[in-house]
Formats: C-alpha cells, structure tokens, sequence
C-alpha cells in the first residue's frame, strides 16, 4: 500500500487515496464533522442585524490566533483547502498584499465595497464582482473548487488532470472555503472559517468538513524608543543642568 500510495503522487492521486483509506477506517458512516466551539475566554462577539452587513472598519494586526489546533500536514496544496494560514491578508483574499509594517487597515465607503489598506498600496473589493456577500449579519468571502485542483496549476491543467483522475477512481468531489467576519466586542476582527469536501469516494459518498475561529487583535501603536522625539527623554537630556 505504501508503494502504490508513494507512485500516485505523480499522478495526482494522493489526495484520492488518502480519503479512500479514511473511508475503509470509517466504513459504515457517512461523513466525518469538526466543529470548534467560538472560545470563551475570547471577547463576545458583537450583535448585528442580520439584515445589515457587519461594520469591520478598523486597523488590524495581520497575524491572527486561531481557536483549537490546525494540522497542515504536507504535500501538495490544493484550491479552497485551509492550510493553516493566519495572515489577514489571506484571508481577505487579498493574499500578497505588502504589509511591511505589520497592520492591515479595512474600511467600507459603502456596503457593496471593502477596502483593504496596508503602507504599501490599497486594493478594493466589491460584492457586485462576488468578492464577498453580507447575509446573516456577516461579511464572507468564500471560494469553491473541484477537490482534485491544485495551487499553482492553471485552469485547463486542473480541468483536465481532475476528469482524469475522476474517470480512473471513480472519484470526485467539491471544496468549499468560507471565512465569516464580524466585530467581537474589544474591537477585534473575527472570522468563522469552514470548509469542506464532499463527493464520491471509489463510488462511495463523503463528506468531511471542519470549523475553527481566527481572530486578529487592533492594532495598537508601539510605543516611541527611548530617545526619540517625543518621548521627552532625549530634550530633557539635552538642556543643560542650572
């Protein structure tokens, strides 16, 4: 087993052959479910109609904690599957914005825009351009792809790799990657994360999906160095003693 499992990632099938063995581990049931609870020691969420889009105006710092523990494993990466990533940026999904000093700032001139401001430069999403949605008193951005579609491979690659490997295992499937924002009541920027996969397996149905919490605190401004101006060290130094 080892053997064939090490030939088919040259095949695409890693992925395939792993859920395979999760389903023989799992024979008789339907589906495999993880659901982090919101933590309790984090800051309430903060109420919203849920006919309103929630209001995320604020600086943020890019980083993020996540609730529970996330296991990224190794291999190949594969298009709307978590991998642990905690940057703001990416979640947004704006991921490669600079962000040299550390903070992401977002606002919303309106509720059909988001826009995303770093000391670098600002990129501006747009609900009409199905960017993100506001419904239920979140702000999400969700993408979906074929759960056999690789980072980094173009579309006609992926298309055609996935037809392959679905026609030679009797296998397919969908990915779906949800990130819902809203406000906790400190100020700091919350997002549900959900994904999941579901199709068939060797003709067999599954579905597998998961649910955690990333939170990213506002910024706050460091404090001035010792010495610099402003400070009043570095003048109170410099007037002479009398």
């Amino acid at each position: 087993m080892k053997r064939l499992y090490e030939s088919a990632v040259d095949l695409g099938l890693q992925r395939t052959l792993r859920l395979a063995l999760l389903l023989a581990a799992v024979a008789g049931l339907d589906g495999c479910v993880t659901r982090d609870p919101y933590p309790d020691y984090w800051p309430a969420l903060a109420a919203v109609p849920a006919s309103d889009c929630p209001d995320l105006a604020g600086r943020y710092y890019v980083e993020a904690v996540e609730s529970g523990t996330c296991y990224a494993g190794e291999g190949r990466a594969y298009k709307a599957d978590w991998r642990c990533q905690l940057e703001l940026d990416w979640a947004i999904g704006v991921d490669g914005v600079a962000r040299s000093d550390g903070w992401i700032e977002l606002s919303q001139p309106d509720a059909g825009q988001l826009v995303v401001t770093t000391e670098s430069g600002t990129r501006v999403l747009r609900s009409s351009a199905g960017e993100f949605r506001c419904e239920q008193g979140v702000l999400e951005i969700s993408e979906h792809a074929s759960a056999l579609s690789e980072e980094g491979q173009g579309k006609a690659t992926n298309a055609m790799m996935g037809t392959g490997v679905a026609l030679m295992s009797a296998s397919g499937g969908v990915n779906t990657l949800s990130r819902r924002f809203r406000r906790a009541a400190d100020g700091s920027l919350v997002a549900e994360l959900y994904e999941s996969s579901t199709g068939l397996m060797l003709l067999v149905p599954f579905h597998i999906s998961e649910r955690h919490y990333l939170r990213w605190p506002a910024w706050e401004e460091p404090a001035p160095a010792v010495g610099e101006p402003g400070t009043g060290q570095a003048d109170d130094a410099a007037e002479p003693a009398g």
